[in-house]
């Protein structure tokens, strides 16, 4: 479980919020409510994640299902001067978590979010016990991220990813390298005017891995 929450948070993008209490999310999130449908390459719905929103349209809480509408965990954002410094993981009601009477307590894995003036510039991945697992960084260019790179906690590269931007500065392709310089895949970004609704994962082949489809809800 630890490995596939690492994969889901650093999937996420966060902007400012206030930490609030679950009572008071479950109010909030009727607001605005985000959907992140996970599919195959051939359509197969592989897993889904909902985001929800404040009153001043930021992010508050994410949560991960399964295809059987489970939820498996989620995740509070905290923030510090409008920006956001850590998200905790919980566990969610899934089958596992309720035989072990551990339903919204959390997990012990969290992340924290550094910055260089107002960019995010680093996310750390943490253990219950507070061990770094990895970190990832960010550069940008003129204010728009250029690249970001992933690490182990000794600070090895893993792999990294070239983003391509149009006349408007919007993402349309994420080029993913490893620790050799390997193309192993890219993703292309699809609008619906400045709106991002779908991210195709594609290999070298130009095989569809998998896709994405945001919306709100």
């Amino acid at each position: 479980m630890k490995i596939q929450i690492i994969t889901l948070l650093t999937a996420i993008t966060v902007v400012a919020c206030s930490p609030v209490k679950q009572d008071e999310q479950e109010e909030q999130s009727k607001l605005k409510q985000e959907e992140r449908m996970h599919y195959t390459g051939d359509g197969v719905l592989k897993k889904y994640i909902k985001i929800d929103y404040d009153e001043n349209d930021r992010k508050i809480k994410g949560s991960y299902y399964n295809i059987n509408d489970d939820l498996l965990w989620y995740w509070v954002f905290e923030y510090e001067n409008e920006q956001i410094v850590k998200a905790v993981v919980y566990h969610g009601n899934d089958e596992v978590s309720v035989q072990a009477d551990i339903v919204d307590t959390p997990t012990g894995a969290y992340y924290t979010y550094e910055y260089e003036d107002t960019v995010l510039s680093k996310v750390s991945q943490y253990t219950a016990n507070g061990t770094v697992i990895s970190y990832s960084t960010r550069e940008y260019e003129d204010g728009f991220m250029t690249k970001e790179t992933w690490h182990t906690a000794d600070g090895t590269m893993t792999y990294y990813c070239k983003y391509d931007r149009d006349e408007t500065n919007r993402i349309m392709k994420g080029n993913f390298f490893d620790y050799k310089d390997q193309l192993g895949y890219y993703e292309t970004y699809e609008y619906e005017g400045d709106i991002l609704y779908r991210i195709n994962r594609i290999n070298e082949g130009g095989e569809n891995l998998s896709y994405k489809v945001i919306r709100e809800i």
